[in-house]
């Protein structure tokens, strides 16, 4: 069997895994899910019916030898089972690495092969992320937005409780306090000016009291009728 059967030759391809760099207390990741999930979801979208046709056509796997016919979907089940993507774990996290094999009786055929398979992991991941972003932009537009109209809605508040409270805000205290001494003193002033003026009209009212009447001062006698 070992010198019968054709040489099978595994060629092997690795992607890294890297995950966010920007700190989640900025920006929240946009994978929710679990890397092995994502890794097998998007295994289950490349190696569809599809796809697969597709890289035997472009690499014409499994030819038809010696009047020996493979119907397609036969085709497509065995390039599956020679299709094995496997995820690597780190001690300490999630997965950080993934690997893709591939086995062909072509060397070079069997690199190309698995070179084309990374290439769609590559690009399928890049198409979720897009779609992704582009859903977590438009929520942030309309969060954005939202806050923005909530804004306007205090500051409208604000200036009505402003208007409505003027003088008695917290922020109005010590100018208060300084308007409130000037008034004490101008009070002051005022009382004081009041007091000087009673003094004088009582000064008045008794140098009033004490000047004779007009008739006293000339002497005026009555001689009766001449």
């Amino acid at each position: 069997m070992a010198f019968t059967l054709p040489k099978l030759y595994s060629a092997n391809t690795t992607i890294m895994i890297q995950p966010q760099r920007v700190p989640e207390d900025y920006v929240q990741s946009l994978v929710t899910e679990g890397v092995g999930f994502r890794i097998n979801e998007m295994k289950q979208e490349i190696l569809s019916r599809t796809n697969v046709e597709k890289i035997i056509e472009k690499f014409n796997l499994l030819p038809e030898t010696a009047g020996k016919q493979i119907f397609l979907e036969n085709k497509v089940a065995q390039i599956r089972e020679l299709i094995i993507v496997h995820v690597s774990k780190s001690r300490r996290g999630p997965a950080s690495s993934f690997s893709i094999t591939f086995s062909d009786t072509i060397p070079e055929r069997a690199a190309s092969v698995a070179n084309t398979i990374a290439s769609m992991f590559i690009d399928q991941n890049l198409e979720i992320r897009e779609a992704q972003a582009t859903g977590t932009s438009g929520f942030l537009e309309d969060e954005l937005a939202t806050m923005k109209q909530r804004l306007e809605d205090t500051e409208k508040e604000l200036s009505i409780y402003r208007q409505q409270y003027m003088g008695e805000l917290p922020s109005q205290l010590e100018s208060n306090l300084r308007k409130l001494d000037h008034l004490q003193n101008e009070l002051a002033d005022q009382e004081a000016g009041l007091r000087n003026a009673r003094e004088r009209l009582v000064a008045l009212h008794n140098q009033a009291e004490g000047i004779e009447s007009p008739d006293s001062q000339l002497g005026y006698k009555d001689y009766g009728n001449l």
